[in-house]
């Protein structure tokens, strides 16, 4: 049970909607001359605000904000060109070789084929480890720099 009066807060949130005020609030409210005023005040005040007109501008606001807004600018990366050339030079570097040495390459597939098969199951393993860490990485830095802002 409240000793005092209620707060401002609760008087206001009483008159926007009884339904979701405490029992005791509503009840010291109803029965307190000065609340009870102080609670036709903000009826008045709020049916004022409520019949007032909403602004129209002449002007489109949102356009205005739009064109102080900086635009990014493109930018070209050559990290990304220069990572593509040369994978495509490996990519053809080993094509070519494959191509030419094609006699060689099936005899050695044929006794070694297990040995080849962990081979390539083992570099594919260490590649697939090595990527998985540098993604975590860029996770956690990300996540860092968004902790800080």
């Amino acid at each position: 049970m409240r000793t005092g009066h209620p707060s401002e807060n609760d008087i206001q949130q009483y008159v926007s909607d009884a339904l979701l005020c405490e029992q005791s609030i509503k009840e010291h409210i109803e029965s307190c001359p000065i609340c009870k005023e102080k609670a036709g005040t903000y009826q008045i005040m709020f049916s004022g605000i409520q019949q007032q007109q909403k602004p129209k501008f002449d002007f489109n606001l949102a356009d205005l904000v739009m064109a102080q807004l900086e635009q990014p600018k493109p930018s070209f990366s050559t990290n990304s060109v220069v990572g593509y050339l040369l994978s495509a030079i490996g990519i053809t570097a080993v094509l070519i070789s494959c191509f030419l040495s094609h006699q060689y390459l099936s005899g050695l597939f044929i006794r070694y084929s297990n040995l080849l098969l962990y081979l390539f199951l083992a570099i594919t393993l260490v590649v697939f480890l090595f990527q998985v860490i540098e993604t975590y990485r860029k996770y956690k830095k990300q996540i860092g720099v968004l902790n800080l802002s």
